[in-house]
């Protein structure tokens, strides 16, 4: 039985959107991932210098000499290793969301911890350089973290009256029985 009584509706019509985006992003990762993992082989040094060419971007220049030096050092077990913790990454955006989906307490507890964790890198990176994408990155994982906490103190709030009550009736029992 839910402690949410008429609102029971709507709460499970935001977890499953929240569900839904953790599915989502999780299927992106895996995705990702899966590339990776069965293209890491591929030569990516001549893919980041055939982009700088497309991009005409100036082969001396700085943008081309970073990417350059930074793929200069990928090797397939780096890639592999990169695709290997997508999946797994991917794979407990994959719990969340059936348990969301499910509207189980266990997920949004695993919910809440997940979006905590993100928060203060999301803020770092927002000192580092703040733009639009970020700042709303960051005001949605927030209002998720809110939503669920609030949703979990109402659902401990509601537990704490049934204990209470259940501790009354106890006691009107015993002094039925007494008298």
């Amino acid at each position: 039985m839910s402690s949410f009584g008429t609102r029971d509706i709507e709460h499970r019509q935001a977890l499953r959107a929240i569900g839904s985006m953790e599915l989502i992003k999780g299927l992106a990762v895996f995705a990702g991932a899966l590339w990776l993992f069965l293209d890491s082989d591929r030569d990516f040094l001549g893919t980041a210098t055939a982009l700088v060419n497309l991009l005409h971007v100036a082969p001396g220049g700085r943008f081309a000499s970073w990417l350059l030096d930074l793929v200069s050092q990928v090797t397939p077990e780096k890639v592999r290793s990169v695709a290997l913790i997508g999946f797994a990454y991917a794979g407990l955006r994959f719990i969340e969301a059936y348990g969301l989906l499910s509207a189980r307490v266990w997920a949004e507890w695993f919910a809440i911890l997940s979006c905590a964790v993100f928060i203060p890198f999301e803020v770092a990176e927002i000192f580092r350089e703040s733009t639009i994408f970020r700042w709303a990155l960051l005001v949605l994982n927030s209002a998720i973290l809110g939503y669920l906490v609030h949703v979990v103190h109402i659902r401990y709030a509601a537990r704490r009256r049934r204990v209470r009550q259940g501790s009354q009736v106890e006691r009107l029992q015993t002094l039925r029985r007494a008298s």
